[in-house]
């Protein structure tokens, strides 16, 4: 008579962690079996009522003659030879043996499913596999099994497959795959391999933009890269990352850096920092704040005719503005150096101290000269303006003032004027036959230039005669003659009252 375990074989590999049963039961004359039993590889008894194993091993009978030895979750050191015995018709020992081998079922211990080389690199594609008997690894790309030794760009490790000198043609889904020859199992594991390539700039990035202040604007940072890159933008002399700027923000993942109110301290380099998995790359941008022209200084200025006469005008910006002049009420604004209609008019551009200067430089000066001028100073910012005043100066003059001879009869009042044209003004005096007018009753001066009239009451001959009017400034003077005489004519009795030289 002979014990059978099943299943049926004296060797079993059982996985670790896995649940096994075992059934022992007599081949035949099973009613003379007893005391049936399980004995661990020390050659102890396996019971239920053991503590120290019963949440492990433990024994349940499944049939009057059939005992099942259970492993609740088999481990590696449960591994040996277990033995299943029994008494035969009351007196005679009868036993069965079995080997437990214990084996690891094929296990990814590091095998990501998706893995990035970067381009220009060597890399391993990671694939560390783990069982009981050791497995065979091979690699399939494509379908195609990767031979070793049939390639200098891909060797098999023993954990994993490595690229040499990555390049993009890499990109692809790998199969790695286990097997065990002892047990048969197979197993496979799909890697999607990835290659990252470090950011790279567009050539056509600028390196210099220039912003107005004042306004907003905006810089573009373009590169490119697998995955697609972050940006961030710093300022090269202090670091600072402009996105926690009050006036700045920056979109990480377009690049853009918007600055509202551009000031003139934003001048100056900054870097666009480009990241991403592979590698992080900057580039530097010259950022030129414009600052649109701001006219300091032009002043009024009061010149004598016929001599030279120059008005001066101060004005900044960056860049330094061009800064030129217009006669307001004229077609044109002047151009740098002599005026091509006008060859007394010179207008000298130069830098002075900094600042733009131009230099209105008018010889010989014209009383038609006279009038306001705009100073217009202008670069890519925008211009600015500001009116300046040039006064021409000149002697009195009666050339617009007709000379008229009076007349008077029944000694009626006669008003004589006198208006001189001067700059300054004149002041105006009046002579009678070269003799100075005393004070009279007589004779009422109303205004003494630059017009004044004269309200001559002639009482008698002494009233009659030469009146000149004199016009005095700073620059000269002139004189004007009229005769006042006495009519008899009856027919002009009824005639009112004239002014003479009006």
């Amino acid at each position: 008579v002979e014990l059978e375990i099943m299943p049926y074989s004296a060797v079993q590999a059982k996985p670790v962690g896995k649940k096994v049963l075992l059934t022992c039961r007599a081949q035949d004359d099973k009613g003379l079996i007893s005391n049936l039993q399980w004995l661990d590889p020390q050659n102890r008894t396996i019971r239920n009522d053991n503590e120290l194993t019963r949440n492990r091993l433990s024994v349940e009978k499944m049939t009057p003659d059939a005992l099942a030895l259970i492993f609740t979750s088999l481990q590696e050191s449960e591994a040996g030879t277990y033995t299943c015995s029994a008494v035969y018709a009351g007196t005679q020992t009868i036993s069965k043996s079995v080997r437990i081998d214990t084996i690891y079922a094929i296990s990814w211990i590091d095998a990501p499913q998706e893995q990035f080389p970067i381009l220009g690199t060597r890399y391993k594609v990671k694939c560390k596999v783990q069982a009981n008997p050791s497995p065979i690894v091979d690699w399939l790309r494509n379908g195609q099994q990767i031979m070793p030794g049939t390639s200098e760009h891909y060797v098999i490790d023993t954990d994993g497959l490595v690229i040499q000198n990555v390049t993009e043609e890499d990109d692809g889904t790998y199969i790695c795959r286990a097997i065990v020859l002892d047990t048969g199992e197979l197993s496979e594991r799909n890697i999607k391999v990835e290659v990252h390539t470090a950011p790279t700039f567009d050539e056509r990035m600028p390196t210099t933009v220039e912003v107005v202040e004042g306004e907003s604007a905006s810089v573009t940072c373009v590169a490119k890269g697998k995955p697609n890159p972050q940006y961030s933008w710093i300022r090269s002399n202090n670091d600072l990352n402009l996105a926690s700027s009050d006036r700045s923000t920056v979109n990480e993942n377009t690049g853009v850096l918007t600055i509202t109110r551009v000031s003139k301290e934003d001048n100056g380099e900054i870097k666009c920092m480009a990241r991403n998995a592979a590698g992080t790359m900057e580039k530097s941008v010259n950022l030129v704040v414009i600052i649109k022209p701001q006219v300091m200084d032009i002043r009024n200025i009061s010149v004598v005719e016929k001599r030279e006469s120059k008005l001066v005008c101060r004005a900044t910006g960056n860049p330094l503005p061009s800064v030129t002049f217009w006669k307001i009420g004229s077609n044109s604004e002047m151009v740098a150096g002599l005026q091509p209609t006008d060859d007394r008019v010179v207008v000298d551009q130069r830098v002075v101290e900094g600042a733009a200067e131009a230099t209105l430089i008018i010889n010989p000066l014209i009383r038609s000269d006279d009038g306001l001028y705009t100073c217009i100073a202008r670069n890519k910012g925008g211009e600015a303006r500001k009116n300046g005043h040039l006064t021409v100066e000149y002697s009195p003059s009666f050339a617009n003032t007709p000379i008229r001879d009076a007349w008077s009869w029944n000694k009626k009042p006669v008003n004589l004027t006198c208006l001189a044209e001067s700059i300054p003004n004149a002041t105006i005096t009046w002579r009678l036959n070269e003799r100075d007018i005393q004070k009279d009753p007589n004779f009422k001066i109303q205004g003494n230039g630059p017009i004044s009239s004269l309200l001559v009451t002639p009482i008698d001959n002494r009233f009659y005669g030469t009146y000149k009017c004199i016009a005095r400034n700073v620059h000269g003077e002139a004189r004007k003659n009229g005769h006042l005489t006495v009519e008899y004519s009856p027919s002009f009795a009824n005639t009112p009252i004239r002014d003479a030289w009006s």
